[in-house]
């Protein structure tokens, strides 16, 4: 990824901050601020999810772990928060999911909320940012179950194998 002209031409990212079941995004976090980019995590609430940005590794290790052993702005902390939507959106982010196919469709968690929140960005800024999966080889499948809410992904990248995804 960080080899991408995509990567290096992205000032504003998103990164998921893993469960200990994902791929690991902790030193694509720290290359991160390396770069001087401005770096977007997910906070979720109990039906929405939005990006705030975090300004070092010393604020990512001040995250309290929540019940998904993954690491979260509180809700209450807005003050010092700024969400993406605010900072004139993002170039690229770094997605989570159980499983992907190689034509870039994502199956999530089920609660919509990468979904949702595409969604809710596309309106605001007429386009999506570019959409990064990073997987396990075992989750790249030939089928998964989708809907119409569903937003493909641009690239996949596993330890075998890098699939871009044509528009």
């Amino acid at each position: 990824l960080v080899s991408t002209e995509k990567w290096r031409s992205s000032r504003n990212i998103s990164l998921y901050l893993n469960m200990p079941s994902e791929v690991s995004t902790s030193e694509l976090l720290q290359l991160s601020f390396q770069e001087k980019k401005s770096v977007f995590i997910p906070r979720y609430s109990e039906t929405d999810m939005e990006m705030v940005e975090i300004h070092s590794m010393e604020d990512y290790n001040c995250l309290p772990v929540t019940s998904w052993k993954i690491k979260q702005p509180l809700l209450t902390d807005g003050a010092r928060k700024t969400p993406s939507f605010d900072n004139g959106g993002l170039d690229l982010i770094i997605v989570p999911g159980l499983a992907f196919t190689k034509s870039g469709i994502r199956l999530g968690r089920g609660k919509g909320y990468y979904d949702k929140y595409l969604h809710e960005y596309r309106t605001k800024f007429n386009k999506l940012p570019y959409l990064v999966a990073l997987a396990f080889n075992e989750q790249i499948v030939d089928e998964i179950p989708t809907t119409d809410r569903d937003v493909k992904v641009d690239m996949i990248l596993s330890a075998d194998c890098c699939v871009e995804i044509s528009a």
